[in-house]
């Protein structure tokens, strides 16, 4: 959603909305069997411009499409917690507690400290934007919708023209 002419996280139940492809996207990777794990940045929970029981209906409804974990950084920039993405803290921490440590990682993120942190794990990576990856960008990889991006991941990159 837009604030202030700005992409950012909702606040409420009521303003988070599920793209149409993501149930799809989420089950093609379960069957390929992948962890599907959400990493998120929540620093409204600090600013106490968002409550905590609606980050918890949200993630509810992520978990009834078949996410795996959910992982939450409630901290504001300012407070310089390891958490907060672009460090790779919440990762880290998620992928101590795997035994065995998985093979092939890959971070599909929005925004260029997603993929920071996706690098800072040894992730392949994935921007989704709406146009090819800007020169700053240090992805591996730019789709347009979670769709191109698991098709990526499960089939590999097709050969240009295709």
């Amino acid at each position: 959603m837009e604030r202030d002419g700005r992409r950012v996280s909702p606040r409420k139940f009521d303003e988070f909305h599920i793209f149409p492809d993501v149930f799809d996207a989420i089950q093609k990777l379960k069957t390929e069997g992948y962890l599907i794990v959400v990493v998120s940045n929540q620093p409204d929970i600090a600013r106490k411009l968002m409550q905590t029981q609606e980050l918890d209906r949200m993630s509810a409804q992520l978990q009834t499409l078949g996410v795996d974990a959910i992982r939450i950084c409630p901290h504001d920039g300012s407070d310089e917690c390891l958490c907060r993405k672009p460090k790779p803290g919440l990762l880290t921490s998620f992928l101590d507690s795997l035994v065995p440590s998985p093979t092939e990682i890959w971070m599909v993120g929005d925004s260029e400290s997603d993929i920071v942190a996706g690098i800072a794990v040894n992730a392949r990576t994935i921007l989704l934007a709406e146009s090819s990856l800007s020169p700053g960008s240090r992805a591996e990889f730019s789709r347009q919708t979670l769709s191109e991006a698991v098709e990526l991941i499960c089939h590999g990159d097709p050969p240009l023209g295709e």
